[in-house]
Formats: C-alpha cells, sequence, structure tokens
C-alpha cells in the first residue's frame, strides 16, 4: 500500500512539473535606454536598438542622482555602500 502511494505521490510531481510554463530567455546583454510606460527602448551590444512590451506587474529599479532637497517625506529610497579610498563604505 505504501508503495502505491509513493508511486503516486511521484507521478504526480512528474505530471505537475511538466506543466510549468517555460520562459525565453533574455537575448543576451542589453542596455536598457529609455523607460515610457510598459515599454523599453534597449540597445545590445551590438548597438541594434529596440523596443520590448514589459510585464505590468515587474519592478524597476535605476540609480539617479539626486539631490537631499529631492527627497520628500515617503519617497522609497535604496541605497548602496561605497568604499573610500581609506577602505571605510558609506552609503
Amino acid at each position: 500500500m505504501n508503495q502505491l502511494r509513493i508511486a503516486l505521490l511521484f507521478t504526480a510531481l512528474f505530471l505537475a512539473s511538466l506543466r510549468r510554463p517555460t520562459r525565453k530567455p533574455w537575448p543576451g546583454p542589453r542596455h536598457i535606454t529609455a523607460i515610457d510606460g510598459n515599454m523599453l527602448s534597449v540597445k545590445s551590444r551590438e548597438g541594434q536598438e529596440s523596443q520590448d512590451r514589459a510585464r505590468t506587474e515587474r519592478d524597476f529599479a535605476y540609480m539617479k542622482a539626486l539631490k537631499l532637497s529631492d527627497i520628500a517625506p515617503g519617497t522609497p529610497l535604496g541605497t548602496a555602500p561605497v568604499k573610500g579610498p581609506d577602505g571605510k563604505t558609506s552609503a
């Protein structure tokens, strides 16, 4: 009886793994040059430019230089540590 349960469990796991959708791989290194709504303008390493539609449930993070006066309460921020010449890190 236990062998039957184990066989059914592995069969169910195998069948569940077959239904998982596959994702298309990102076509090599590309740089995002502009974001307009859900459209991304990208440039390949070879210099070819194209536009791709991004899925709406994605979040994008990018670096942008700001002055301290540009930051208002509630502004989402992310910081990264930078090593100084003395070896100490600061954000």
